[in-house]
């Protein structure tokens, strides 16, 4: 019945999976030999040459593979590979025709039970990948879940027959929901079990209804498994899926997956297959692999060697602003035109998600383009796309009902903090625009990795006040960002604005005009949350003077509020008041701290060396608890141990090559930005 589809290019043979690996690496260095079940200690140590080595081998065995393939998902169901409810769910309800490559290169050997682990990249279908073949082996045990009755009595609660663990929420969610549509025409019942809802809620859903397949975040899966009186248990588990394998290891999760391990039945009692799904294999996923995945496994790999990475691919533009006074003008400025572009026959519609590095700051700014389209009545191409937000302050459920709002969506923007940035698939994204550089290098990437997926075009902005020039070119150097001087709100003194370009001077206006719909003291509250994560004790004075403006000029604020010592401390003012009334504190001739004019884009006003006395990119300029760790925007959960994010997907600094961000002259247009 398998024979079409007996030889992948993309799997690696048995000859060259896990056993031949351990023999390899055992003739590079001294390993500890693969496990069938997790290991009580810490990961050890092992080759990962000798992993990607195999790899090689896999790739040369390709040219030997001539037998024709399954490439679409009905031949599936013409062929009885798969049940014919599953292969109507996704072709008729899904209207999922061909199959992505990681769907062609997974499916055969996880039908037929090996242990795998696969190299994709988000957004190429593979969540489809693992879970019809996991189906379909869950109703090849139990044929009479294939059919859907209404009146079939109830299995157990704890008939559990996979479990999926993913490293967020979001991501979560959305496997659960592709599960579900897939097996309406069965009697398969799907069940989360994540943080953010309400733990006592989701067992009475379970004990109510039923649950086979179970898909959890590590953190809420270890609470169920290891309460006693949760009266959740999984003796009869046959599949354990480790989704996004890279991610969980880096957010810390290594303790909970060993601890989900010491809960799960022994596999010297009750065999189980196990998969894996990675974007990278670094040394850790090795780790795992071999503590996890039984002798004999495959390896498929769908990502090639030269294959060109998304933030080397998207084209990526930055607009150095006058100030942080400057930024929501400009970005209103740059939807505008983006979403007028967009109307072209030949041009997808505007889909953007816009990129904050603090609650406060997304707040702030989507209210304030509501109050924007209240007062413009919807009128223009940019509001016939629908606003949204999404943080992790929101309750599970409303962040869901955002996600699903923006998957859903033809034309919209969403404003984010870091909670979307990755796991979270969003198709048709054609913009992502950052506000100010964020916390870490490796988040600027993944935030852009959002847009061109699926072999879809995109762009991606970044708006940054021009005082954070140095950072840029310190801590994205390596990458292609050009530097856009289209917009004319950028580089206007919002102290002159009779003096500005009428254009522009209107844009400013509307949102002024928009700030006049937040309450006051929404505003006083949010301030020095902004001001903290912006804060930088070597550019204190000019980030003080420029937030400043921004609150009076732009936010219409009479007075500004004093600063908590939280803030003193952040911006190295331990004792210092910093309240009273509007452009107070640090002027731009106060002489203390950095000047604006020191900083200003006038070459004639301007610091011919700009990178002397400004500070490089410092993590401590951001928003995140004192200590270590990172944002609970990050990640949504606190860090726990887990591995150094060095072992994933950030890109080496430097790379052997020049600086690739590019300056261009200031008379450039946007239209030659784009060539």
């Amino acid at each position: 019945m398998l024979a079409p589809l007996r030889r992948c290019p993309a799997s690696l043979p048995r000859a060259l999976s896990a056993t031949a690996l351990t023999r390899t690496a055992l003739r590079n260095q001294s390993v500890v030999a693969p496990r069938p079940v997790f290991s009580s200690r810490l990961a050890p140590r092992v080759s990962l040459r000798a992993f990607q080595s195999s790899v090689r081998l896999a790739d040369a065995s390709n040219s030997s593979q001539d037998e024709p393939r399954i490439t679409t998902f009905r031949e599936l169901g013409e062929k009885n590979i798969v049940h014919p409810n599953i292969v109507r769910a996704v072709v008729r309800d899904m209207r999922l025709e061909t199959m992505t490559e990681v769907q062609s290169a997974t499916i055969h050997q996880a039908i037929q039970g090996t242990d795998l682990i696969a190299q994709a990249k988000t957004g190429t279908g593979k969540t489809v990948g693992f879970l019809l073949p996991m189906l379909q082996n869950i109703i090849s045990k139990d044929p009479a879940l294939g059919d859907h009755d209404r009146f079939r009595k109830r299995r157990p609660s704890t008939d559990i027959r996979a479990i999926i663990i993913s490293p967020t929420r979001e991501l979560a969610e959305q496997i659960a929901v592709e599960a579900r549509r897939m097996t309406a025409y069965t009697s398969i019942k799907v069940q989360t079990a994540v943080g953010g809802t309400g733990k006592k809620e989701g067992m009475r859903r379970i004990m109510r209804e039923g649950c086979h397949v179970l898909v959890a975040t590590p953190g809420r899966l270890n609470d169920i498994l290891s309460d006693q009186y949760s009266g959740l248990s999984a003796p009869n588990l046959d599949y354990l899926i480790f989704d996004e394998a890279d991610r969980l290891l880096e957010s810390g999760f290594w303790a909970e997956i060993q601890a989900i391990s010491d809960n799960l039945p022994d596999r010297d009692v009750r065999d189980r297959q196990t998969i894996m799904f990675s974007a990278t294999i670094p040394k850790e996923v090795v780790s795992l692999v071999r503590q996890t995945l039984k002798p004999g496994f495959h390896f498929v790999k769908t990502v090639r060697d030269d294959e060109e990475p998304t933030h080397q691919r998207v084209p990526q533009k930055v607009v150095m602003t006058r100030g942080y006074e400057n930024q929501l003008p400009v970005l209103l400025e740059l939807c505008q035109r983006e979403a007028e572009a967009s109307m072209a026959a030949d041009k997808p519609p505007f889909k953007a998600i816009v990129f904050f590095n603090s609650l406060k700051e997304v707040h702030v700014a989507y209210s304030a383009f509501k109050g924007i389209r209240r007062n413009q009545r919807r009128k223009g191409a940019l509001w016939e796309s629908d606003l949204l937000s999404i943080h992790s302050n929101l309750t599970q459920s409303s962040r869901q009902r955002m996600a699903d709002t923006f998957r859903a969506a033809k034309r919209a923007v969403m404003f984010s903090t870091n909670v979307s940035a990755r796991g979270m698939d969003f198709p048709n994204v054609t913009h992502v625009i950052q506000l100010g550089l964020p916390r870490d290098p490796a988040d600027y990437i993944h935030r852009i990795g959002r847009t061109g997926r699926a072999g879809k075009e995109g762009e991606a902005w970044l708006i940054l006040p021009e005082f954070d020039d140095s950072a840029l070119r310190t801590s994205l150097r390596h990458l292609p960002i050009k530097e856009d001087s289209s917009l004319a709100t950028a580089q206007v003194d919002l102290h002159a604005l009779e003096g500005a370009p009428e254009h522009a001077a209107e844009i400013i206006r509307h949102v002024q005009d928009g700030f006049k719909e937040i309450p006051r003291e929404e505003l006083q509250e949010a301030y020095p949350g902004i001001i903290t994560a912006n804060a930088n004790a070597k550019n204190r004075g000019v980030i003080l003077d420029s937030m400043q403006t921004m609150a009076t000029q732009l936010w219409g604020m009479e007075s500004l509020p004093p600063l908590p010592p939280y803030v003193h401390r952040a911006i190295g003012l331990e004792n210092t008041s910093r309240g009273g009334p509007a452009r107070g504190g640090y002027s731009r001739d106060s002489g203390r701290g950095s000047s604006r004019e020191k900083h200003s884009r006038n070459p004639s006003a301007r610091n011919t060396r700009p990178w002397e006395g400004r500070g490089g990119f410092s993590r401590d300029s951001y928003d995140r608890p004192r200590g270590g760790g990172f944002s609970k925007d990050s990640y949504d959960r606190p860090r726990g141990g887990g591995f150094s994010r060095d072992s994933y997907d950030r890109p080496r600094g430097g790379s052997g090559r020049n600086s690739s961000f590019e300056r261009r002259d200031r008379r450039s247009s946007f239209g030659r930005d784009m060539n």
